[in-house]
């Protein structure tokens, strides 16, 4: 079995194969048993702004990540060998490695743009609030004189904002309106009628 790997041209492409495969298994592992100590995946080699979290569309196809590194060292490495075994020749079988490290390096960057392309902001502005209705969730004091809280559903979501209001006691249950927009991120609501 040794033979196969690592007699002659063969411990070129198996080396490059193995390696990939366990810097693979390595990665995969820490991120089964949730290690956030080692960021490897995270940098980019010669990106000077490695420590932005926000990615982009361009972004999903930086080839040169620690990953991409990984998928062109195991697809030119099992590609390689493979071939290299098939009786290629090692001319072709290293052609038939580097078609399948591109390959590899292909596919890994289409499937991070998909994974890209499926975050969302959870994050809701309060200005789609306005106008809304829903109901008072924590009591609220009148004449502005306190907050309490009101729970609304804002873009198919269901969120709880403080509140005042600027006219009687509001209390829990009691069917509101969002009728302003506070600079302090707050809503001003008033009774439904």
């Amino acid at each position: 079995m040794m033979d196969a790997f690592f007699s002659g041209h063969a411990a070129w492409f198996s080396t490059l194969a193995l390696l990939g495969t366990l810097i693979f298994l390595l990665r995969l592992a820490m991120l089964l048993l949730g290690s956030h100590g080692l960021h490897l995946g995270d940098h980019s080699v010669g990106h000077a702004d490695s420590h932005s979290h926000h990615a982009d569309s361009g972004e999903a196809f930086r080839l040169l990540t620690l990953e991409g590194i990984m998928a062109f060292f195991m697809g030119i490495g099992w590609g390689g060998l493979a071939a290299f075994k098939s009786d290629f020749g090692l001319g072709w079988s290293l052609f038939v490695g580097l078609g399948c490290g591109l390959a590899m390096l292909w596919l890994q960057a289409l499937l991070l743009q998909s994974m890209y392309r499926l975050q969302a902001s959870g994050n809701i502005s309060i200005q789609d609030a306005l106008g809304v209705h829903g109901v008072v969730y924590v009591s609220i004091p009148g004449a502005k004189r306190g907050k309490g809280q009101v729970t609304l559903i804002v873009n198919q979501k269901q969120r709880q904002f403080n509140a005042i209001t600027p006219g009687d006691d509001l209390p829990s249950q009691t069917r509101i309106r969002v009728i302003g927009v506070n600079d302090d991120n707050t809503v001003t609501v008033q009774q439904a009628g």
